[in-house]
This record gives structure tokens, C-alpha cells and sequence, in this order.
């Protein structure tokens, strides 16, 4: 799926931050904004690559692959209706195209830029747009249907730019006197946390700031001060939220893909043999993890392994999974695989009945790594996440995970995750 260049099937946004020096004594309310910067990349890119990876999940379902609006309009109105992509489409090869909310239009897509590249066969993202139907600053997240061999059509979602901005700067708690934005190579002002400068070509953009490009879009980010402060020290407390905010980005990305897949004809069918080809096409394509379909007695299957000999319903998220309720952020040894893991899984609902569950688990290792080349964290400095009962569930040093008493850094700064309710912690080793 478009991985991003940087992540995992993807955790969180915000800032994280490096101290100069490199001493164990570093304080810890200072850090080194290159650090920064580049959690704000990986936070964008993450968010970025979850609309993209959806979509291109959905690209493979057989209400898409069908090409018929018809068939496939269910599926993606109820996607819309779920999920923070703005305006879903889907276009055929002449340029036509339909949107859930207008049916067909009486636009065309062909002198789009990006429309070459997705009849050709490849996955759009980042092109920016002013909506045909909506008006809206957007980026293209677009992905090809491609059905034996063939180009079909495009499937893609305007995102809005403005949205995205504030988001950012939500996660961040970015303070009054500091700024970022993200400009294309030709200048333009792609996001921005004063939004009505996205799209400006000539904007009088801050310089006092911290630059990396992105290896996703390509926009070159910023971060820094509107005024005469130091760019390149900044507030660890901006710097934990990026953390935890990149975490629960990666985190909801999983979520988001599951909970469109529960609503395609495959999973629907409740039928194993009928939904692993699906399965097995998205897995691929995603971060390391396994996708399981557990069924109300509790026995289960894997895309590696097809029917298992173990049972999930002594585990504790079961109840909630199989009365209707999503799971996010459990916290297992996998039967199947044995490695350290967390939990998402959706309810699958067939006319008002829980008929299984679609569920995977996430690798905490591999998410722990992932986060750690992103922020590009220096060797002084450490970043960790526990439960509150203790537990060490993220960690740059991964040996530590699932262990409920080491010996933890403690010139840290803290920061508690209103999606798992783990406390996440940045700063320097002692």
C-alpha cells in the first residue's frame, strides 16, 4: 500500500526533539529542533499514507474491481461516512468520473496532471488540487483498479489541505511564536500552520526555521520561530506530542484499513476462503503483522497459516471484539507467530448480527524501529511508551518491551495518548 518511505502500516505525528550536547546530563525542556522537524515530516507522511493505504485496500475488494459504479457505492459511502477522507471518487478511463455524494458528474479528470499516471498503472499521491466538485485546497491520495491485468478505472480521495494543517498543529500543541509549513519544489505552500497561506507561491514565509524534505511528497518542511528565538533548540513538550501523535497515527492507520475491509463483500461473507485472497493481497502490501478472522467461538485463521489449532476466546479483548466493539491497542504474545504485539481488530457485522471479528496483530518491535528512524533520534536521547499499569509496550531500546520494572530514563518529558491511554515519554538517557 503506499507504505510510507518512512514508516510502518503507520503511528503517530507530532514533534520530536534533539538537545545540543550530548552529555547524560542534558536538560530535558530543550531539544534540538532537526529532531523536531523530522517528527513533523513523519507525522504529515503518516497521515498522508493512511488515506492512501484505504483506498488502495478498497482498490482490491470486488465491489471496486466490479468497475460498476453501481456495485460499488455501498461500500464506499459507508467508508466516507467512517473514515477522515473528504471526497471519495472513482474515475474511468475517459476522465468521467462519480463522487458518494453527487453520483456522476459532469466534470472530467483527463487534464488533471495526474491522470497519465494513474491510467498508466501508478499509485497517485500528493498532487495538489482545487476540488472540481467541493472547491477545496486538496491533495490527491489515487490508486488504479486494475482488474487481470487491465486498467479499469482510478479510485481516489481529495484530502483537504486546510484540515490537515490544523490537525498538525493540534497534534503539536505547537505554542503561539512557532511555526511550520510545507512548501512544493516549485514553492507553493502545500500546508501551513496558518492556513490561509496554503497555496501562496510567494508568501512571506518564516526563515528562522529547521528544513527536511519529505521522501514521500517531496515538500520540503519547516519548523522553527516566527521571531527572534533560537531555531534550533525548542520545547520537548512539543516534541513528546509529535511522538505520541505519530504513534496513534500509525496505530489508527491499521484501524482505519480494517474497518473498511469488515465492510467489503469478502469479509461480509463471513466465508474464510472467500476473504483471504483479499486478505492476503492487503497484508502484502502493509507493514509487518498478521491479519487474522476469528469467529464467535473463538477459532481463528491467519493468511500464513489458514485454519489455526489455537483459540482466541480466553483473550481478554474477545468479549468487546464479539459484542460489536472495535479493539485498539491490546497488548498480546501472538499465538500464531509469538512475537510481542498489539491489537486491532473490528467487529464484522452482517444485518445487525456479530458474525466474527477481522483483526491484526501489530508487532511492537517492528512499530518501535519504525518510530525511532523517524524521529532520527541521537544517541543521548530516548523515547518510550508504557501502560498505566506499567508496562513498557514502546521503547528505542526494544529489548525493554513487555518488561514492567527496568530501569527507565527519567529526564524525560511526558505525555499520555487519548487513543491507547499510554504514557509516552521523550527526552535524554541519564
Amino acid at each position: 500500500m503506499f507504505r510510507k518511505v518512512i514508516s510502518i502500516f503507520g503511528v503517530c505525528l507530532l514533534l520530536a526533539v534533539v538537545a545540543l550536547g550530548c552529555g547524560g546530563n542534558e536538560q530535558a525542556d530543550r531539544m534540538d529542533t532537526k529532531v523536531g522537524v523530522s517528527a513533523v515530516v513523519a507525522l504529515a507522511d503518516s497521515h498522508i499514507s493512511s488515506y492512501a493505504n484505504v483506498l488502495e485496500a478498497l482498490t482490491m475488494s470486488s465491489e471496486v474491481q466490479s468497475g460498476d459504479w453501481e456495485e460499488m457505492v455501498g461500500l464506499l459511502a459507508k467508508v466516507e461516512q467512517d473514515q477522515v477522507l473528504n471526497t471519495i471518487w472513482f474515475v474511468l478511463p475517459d476522465g468521467s468520473f462519480y463522487t458518494v455524494e453527487l453520483g456522476k458528474t459532469d466534470q472530467n479528470l483527463s487534464n488533471r496532471t495526474y491522470f497519465p499516471r494513474l491510467m498508466a498503472g501508478n499509485n497517485v499521491l500528493g498532487d495538489l488540487v482545487i476540488g472540481k466538485t467541493g472547491g477545496l485546497k486538496s491533495l490527491i491520495a489515487a490508486s488504479p483498479v486494475i482488474r487481470e491485468g487491465e486498467v479499469i478505472g482510478g479510485l481516489g480521495a481529495g484530502i483537504s489541505l486546510d484540515d490537515l494543517s490544523n490537525t498538525i498543529v493540534e497534534e503539536l500543541a505547537l505554542p503561539d511564536d512557532m511555526v511550520f509549513y510545507a512548501t512544493t519544489e516549485a514553492g507553493q505552500v502545500a500546508l501551513h500552520s496558518d492556513t490561509t497561506l496554503i497555496f501562496e507561491t510567494s508568501a512571506n514565509l518564516a526563515k528562522n526555521v529547521v528544513y527536511e524534505t519529505s521522501p514521500l511528497t517531496g515538500w520540503r518542511f519547516a519548523l522553527g520561530y516566527k521571531e527572534n528565538e533560537q531555531a534550533d533548540r525548542m520545547d520537548t513538550k512539543v516534541g513528546v506530542s509529535a511522538v505520541m501523535a505519530l504513534a496513534d497515527t500509525h496505530i489508527s492507520s491499521y484501524s482505519n484499513v480494517l474497518e473498511a475491509l469488515v465492510m467489503t463483500q469478502e469479509v461480509q461473507s463471513g466465508d474464510w476462503e472467500e476473504m483471504v485472497g483479499l486478505l492476503a493481497k492487503v497484508q502484502q502490501a502493509q507493514v509487518p503483522n498478521t491479519l487474522w478472522f476469528v469467529l464467535p467461538d473463538g477459532s481463528y485463521y491467519t493468511v500464513e497459516l489458514g485454519k489455526t489449532d489455537q483459540n482466541l476466546s480466553n483473550r481478554t479483548y474477545f468479549p468487546r471484539l464479539m459484542a460489536g466493539n472495535n479493539v485498539l491497542g491490546d497488548l498480546v504474545v501472538s499465538k500464531s507467530t509469538g512475537k510481542k504485539s498489539f491489537i486491532v481488530a473490528s467487529p464484522v457485522i452482517r444485518e445487525g448480527e456479530v458474525i466474527g471479528g477481522l483483526g491484526a496483530s501489530i508487532f511492537l518491535d517492528d512499530l518501535s524501529n519504525t518510530i525511532g528512524e523517524e524521529l532520527a533520534l541521537p544517541d543521548d536521547m530516548v523515547f518510550y511508551a508504557t501502560t498505566e499499569a506499567g508496562e513498557v509496550v514502546l521503547h528505542s531500546d526494544t529489548q525493554l518491551i513487555f518488561e514492567t520494572s527496568p530501569n527507565l530514563a527519567k529526564n524525560v518529558v511526558f505525555e499520555t495518548s487519548p487513543v491507547t491511554g499510554w504514557r509516552f515519554a521523550l527526552g535524554f538517557k541519564d
